[in-house]
């Protein structure tokens, strides 16, 4: 019954709606519920149906001429319709085609069994569409005086209805109220398209110090500071003119020549046409927020060099969690400074800080930290190589070119310490510590790592000492195993590596990030001792090849040594064993406890092998010295040998010279199809690297 109602109801607007002579409109819920054929071909839609999907926002534009959203006064004017019974009203529309037009609108409140609906129909009036603002507010004026609507007064549909309702009087008069705030609080202009002015407000003459009388019909440069940069002006004429709006603080002054700062917002005001009729500027004294920021500024500045100082670093740093500081100490500059005293060291500092500046990222900031020291600051993340680079170029400028003032010729030297992408609180003391690094290293450039850390050294010390006795005594000491292999692709042999079993990250970790801790808590002869144990005992049980690493630390000790050979020979694996010393250890080839062990692991069966040969300066005396079988040439001579010519001659060279001396060569650091190729035309024995096999767990 009750659906029978609605399609009663809806076949009576339907009805309605097409015997009505002018544009009307049902709603419901502030929908469209249906409409007449006027109404349908004013918006250009494609049928009547089409107002069902079209929502009340897309046939007005964004804002009424009052500078109120439309969907909002549209709430409001459908409150006052069901608040009275009815309402009537202009109001600017806009068709599909986004064009606007004028019409005069009567809302008359339908209340049903089914619910409220409202009906709503259009009046042309051209005689408001076409009057410019200053004549609508003469129409909205005298029809404030001659008409009233009754609350529940039916709507007019012939020419006696009334043109403007008394809320559009009532929203005019709001207006006037809110022009009247805006100039008790702001500094206000209007001018003409050609930027003469039109209107000044009081607080506009009491800043300006010029009457109403000297400013109307002229340009705002009357007001213009000579300071003022002219890309300003030509920013804020190119912003407006597109119809868009300005702001910015610009820096006038009055008539008396003095200075004062105003925060500008410039708008354009557009006409019936949506062509620009004139700009309103809207203006806020902040010459004393002004003066204020200046104190703070300086509070911040070098007030020699005019870069940030040291407070002004401390504070920038925490600014972001990620960042970069470079610290440079410049030590001739005190003795500049009590020699010539403060007029040339100042002129020193100028030229000095203009130095660092040239060809910095824009994303680098330059700072005077004390008398000798300068700092850089990047606030993002940095590649360290580039980093590197950066420092080198500072460095470049000052060593190998005088600082020159007065036609006086000063020699600076550079010291450089970084804290590169630092996330920690103490980036500027991880950039002190490398300076001091530096500086007593003699080293140009020191970038902050642990390693330069005393306490951090101290702490991972500490806990290294601590995880490797534990891990001896728990067997999480592991052997890992890379194979060699023959210029055909066979296996020949397989190096043995250490690895640190971490069980609470299950990580096996390399000798590279623990070794000198080891070193320090004098576990390494321990270390040594349980690799070999393992390795002894794991290839005694397979028939293959392998070879482990010694230094000079693990034979110097004669108890160490003998307890070697016993190991050999109690797993009986000395045939299949090599012993690889690291050539970047001294050997004391003097020492008969070295040569003694190296012969005697010979009649084992062992073979001898140098390790890294070419990375020292004392391999050639070793292999005069020693029963020397096998050669295995430095990684670093591999890596680029198919890029870098000099590498290949070096490598080439060094394989003649073993096949000269009856040694076999072995090649480390094979990682590609080129290199292997390349090493195997040089007529080389084995090849080692991850080309070919990655180490992997043995035990």
């Amino acid at each position: 019954m009750k659906e029978n109602n609605v399609l009663s109801e809806m076949n009576i607007f339907h009805s309605l709606c097409e015997q009505w002579h002018e544009p009307m409109f049902i709603l419901k819920n502030s929908c469209f519920i249906t409409c007449n054929k006027i109404a349908a071909n004013i918006l250009i839609l494609k049928n009547q149906e089409e107002i069902y999907q079209t929502h009340p926002s897309e046939i007005s534009p964004e804002y009424q001429s009052d500078g109120i959203l439309s969907f909002i006064k549209a709430e409001q004017m459908i409150t006052q319709c069901l608040e009275k019974g009815m309402h009537r009203f202009p109001w600017r529309y806009q068709n599909k085609l986004k064009e606007q037009f004028w019409v005069e609108v009567t809302l008359v409140d339908i209340t049903l069994d089914n619910g409220k609906y409202i009906l709503s129909s259009w009046r042309n009036i051209p005689e408001y569409t076409n009057t410019s603002v200053l004549q609508r507010e003469s129409i909205l004026d005298n029809y404030s005086k001659t008409q009233q609507y009754a609350p529940n007064k039916k709507p007019l549909i012939n020419n006696e209805s009334p043109l403007i309702s008394d809320y559009a009087v009532q929203n005019y008069k709001l207006l006037h109220e809110h022009k009247k705030a805006i100039d008790k609080s702001a500094i206000v202009s209007k001018t003409d398209y050609q930027g003469v002015i039109t209107y000044v407000n009081e607080k506009f003459c009491e800043i300006s110090g010029y009457s109403e009388k000297e400013l109307i019909g002229k340009k705002h440069n009357i007001i213009q500071h000579p300071d003022a940069p002219k890309a300003i002006f030509k920013d804020l004429w190119s912003t407006i003119l597109k119809g868009n709006t300005w702001q910015g603080v610009i820096k006038n002054k009055n008539k008396a020549g003095k200075s004062y700062y105003v925060n500008s917002t410039i708008c354009p005001i557009f006409d019936i046409n949506n062509e620009i009729k004139e700009f309103i500027a809207i203006r806020y004294d902040v010459t004393d927020i002004y003066h204020q920021n200046l104190i703070i500024k300086n509070q911040n500045t070098d007030l020699i060099t005019q870069l940030g100082n040291a407070t002004k670093l401390l504070s920038d740093i925490n600014k972001v969690e990620n960042r970069t500081l470079i610290l440079i100490k410049i030590k001739e500059l005190i003795d500049v400074q009590q020699a010539y005293g403060f007029a040339i060291y100042n002129e020193v500092l100028l030229v000095i800080a203009k130095k660092i500046k040239k060809g910095l990222y824009k994303e680098a900031s330059v700072y005077r930290w004390n008398d000798d020291v300068f700092a850089i600051l990047i606030l993002e993340p940095c590649d360290e190589e580039k980093i590197k680079d950066l420092c080198k170029a500072i460095q470049f400028k000052f060593e190998n070119r005088f600082v020159v003032v007065d036609n006086i010729e000063f020699f600076m030297t550079v010291k450089i310490g970084i804290a590169i992408n630092c996330q920690c609180e103490n980036i500027f003391n991880d950039a002190q510590k490398a300076l001091k690094s530096s500086i007593k290293n003699n080293q140009l450039i020191s970038v902050y790592s642990d390693e330069i850390d005393t306490q951090q050294q101290l702490i991972k010390s500490i806990n290294w000492s601590k995880k490797l006795k534990l891990a001896l005594l728990e067997h999480n000491i592991k052997i890992f195993g890379q194979n060699l292999y023959d210029a055909n692709g066979n296996v020949y042999s397989t190096e043995v590596l250490m690895r640190y079993f971490d069980k609470d990250t299950k990580e096996y970790i390399s000798p590279f990030f623990f070794l000198k801790y080891a070193e320090k808590a004098q576990l390494y002869i321990k270390l040594s001792m349980e690799v070999i144990e393992q390795s002894c005992y794991y290839f005694s049980k397979i028939n293959r090849k392998f070879s482990i690493n010694l230094t000079m630390n693990d034979v110097i000790d004669k108890a160490i040594s003998s307890w070697i050979i016993e190991v050999i020979s109690h797993y009986k694996v000395g045939s299949r064993l090599t012993i690889e010393l690291v050539e970047s250890t001294d050997y004391e080839l003097e020492s008969d406890i070295l040569l003694d062990f190296l012969y005697k692991v010979k009649s084992l069966g062992c073979k001898i092998a140098i390790d890294d040969f070419g990375s020292g300066y004392s391999n050639f005396e070793y292999l005069m010295h020693m029963p020397i079988d096998i050669i295995k040439i430095d990684g670093t001579l591999i890596k680029n040998i198919h890029k870098n010519k000099k590498a290949f001659e070096i490598v080439k060279t060094l394989i003649q010279f073993c096949k000269a001396m009856e040694f076999k060569v072995v090649v480390e650091y094979v990682e590609s199809i080129e290199t292997f190729e390349l090493l195997k035309s040089l007529n080389t024995d084995y090849f080692q690297g991850y080309y070919f096999h990655k180490p992997e767990l043995l035990n």
